[in-house]
């Protein structure tokens, strides 16, 4: 059988609810999948290229390998020949990391901080001292982390209670360790009497340890007899054994069990960024890092336009294309510092496609990207589109824009109806072909042509 490579060939389609279908989707052109909701539309798409492409693609590893992979089952089709490897714009985060930002995703923030490093006014060191993972750049206060973690005194101990009764509230602390009976048998404290019953005095010395670095000793009864033991304070001692050490080697106690007991609030050092504040005295034209990483990326665009300084000018015209790439994406109003989990779904696949523009030969399947975008931004979204397909890359899109579907060159559309009433094509070719047809989307379209006129 003789293949045309500029093709995609699918036979005989019939995962989920299609009905045995035949596609043949041609290569390196933009092609819309359009129909009512339940048509089908995602099986074509993601149940069957996609999966089909990534089974495929596994089967060009050793054995060895593919065991440590995820399997991919073969979507239920006679035939699917010539796919290319596919990238899966979703609209979900980009990153499961909670630090994940746009400068990082889009690999800017090396760029800045080199920049910083050579340019900045004063400077401080290498691009590294610029992270809060350096020795030198982290807040000497929360250690990098941008929060402090405190026992939160109302989650750790019920006031209404007795030592005796478990009034302290985390397990290792409470009776039911050898540090709760410490409490209860060391002669300090009443383990009868509720807390809020304590005197001011004893109160203090049970949460806080004795006043003004004094030392106060209390008997720890051992199979050896009495051992005189240094009394810290509740809070102190909870800081000192669970939250400023490596938990890991605990075996009876959990990250988990010392949150549930603590608080976490901005570290007033750093005001959560985790850097040293000694970092933020550098600035470039006025701005220090924070302030830089602040700018909406069509000012930043400016900014780094305006260094023409020898030091820093090739470091600056190295960042600006990444930069312009997203404002082409009509994402200029992000800053490089938002963080990717704060990102709509339509941002999210527009930063993705945006890190993806120099590949080439790759099928892209991107679900309902015109979702909340201006007019402006749908012109911008489909240039880039356009842009991916002469690089030879393949774009299909899920679609029920009219202007996307419009500016498309083939048009695929599933129904007639959705569920088990779907699965079928009822309208396939070019945009101009859609106006000839008898479907609820060739009436919206040519509706649309009319209100053009």
């Amino acid at each position: 059988m003789s293949v045309n490579k500029d093709e995609i060939i699918l036979r005989g389609l019939k995962e989920n609810n299609l009905k045995n279908i035949d596609l043949t989707i041609p290569k390196r052109n933009i092609t819309v999948f359009t129909g009512l909701s339940g048509s089908g539309k995602s099986s074509v798409a993601f149940d069957t290229l996609a999966t089909e492409s990534r089974r495929q693609m596994t089967l060009n590893y050793p054995l060895y390998v593919r065991n440590q992979m995820p399997r991919y089952e073969r979507p239920h089709a006679d035939l699917m020949q010539n796919l290319s490897p596919v990238v899966v714009v979703e609209q979900r985060a980009a990153s499961g990391n909670s630090r994940s930002s746009v400068s990082t995703y889009m690999d800017i923030d090396p760029l800045i901080r080199l920049l910083f490093s050579r340019f900045g006014d004063p400077s401080i060191g290498s691009a590294t001292d610029y992270t809060p993972q350096s020795v030198f750049g982290r807040c000497p206060t929360c250690d990098g982390f941008g929060e402090v973690v405190a026992p939160d005194l109302d989650k750790l101990v019920d006031f209404d209670k007795s030592l005796r009764e478990y009034a302290v509230q985390f397990k290792p602390l409470s009776p039911a360790g050898w540090q709760g009976n410490w409490m209860m048998t060391c002669g300090l404290f009443d383990p009868d009497k509720p807390i809020k019953d304590y005197s001011d005095e004893t109160l203090e010395l049970f949460l806080y340890g004795p006043p003004d670095g004094g030392a106060v000793y209390a008997p720890f009864h051992t199979k050896d007899g009495p051992q005189n033991a240094r009394w810290d304070g509740l809070l102190p001692r909870f800081t000192r054994l669970y939250i400023n050490r490596d938990l890991s080697k605990l075996k009876q106690v959990s990250q988990e069990d010392v949150l549930a007991v603590s608080a976490h609030s901005t570290c007033p050092t750093c005001q959560g960024t985790g850097l040293n504040p000694k970092v933020l005295e550098s600035k470039i034209n006025g701005f220090n890092l924070l302030e830089y990483r602040g700018l909406e990326l069509t000012e930043m665009a400016l900014e780094l336009d305006k260094i023409d300084d020898p030091l820093g000018h090739s470091i600056a015209q190295q960042a600006l294309p990444l930069v312009s790439k997203l404002i082409d994406m009509g994402l200029g109003y992000l800053t490089l510092g938002q963080t990717t989990s704060s990102l709509s779904g339509g941002e999210v696949q527009r930063l993705k496609l945006a890190s993806q523009l120099k590949k080439e030969g790759q099928t892209y399947l991107l679900d309902e990207p015109s979702l909340g975008l201006h007019l402006k931004d749908n012109e911008k979204l489909l240039d880039v589109f356009n842009k991916l397909v002469e690089r030879g890359n393949t774009v299909i899109v899920i679609e029920h824009n009219l202007e996307f579907i419009a500016a498309s060159d083939w048009v695929i559309e599933l129904g007639p109806e959705g569920g088990k009433r779907g699965g079928k094509i009822i309208s396939e070719g070019t945009p101009m072909d859609m106006l000839n047809s008898d479907t609820l989307t060739a009436k919206w379209l040519n509706q649309a042509v009319s209100e053009s006129r």
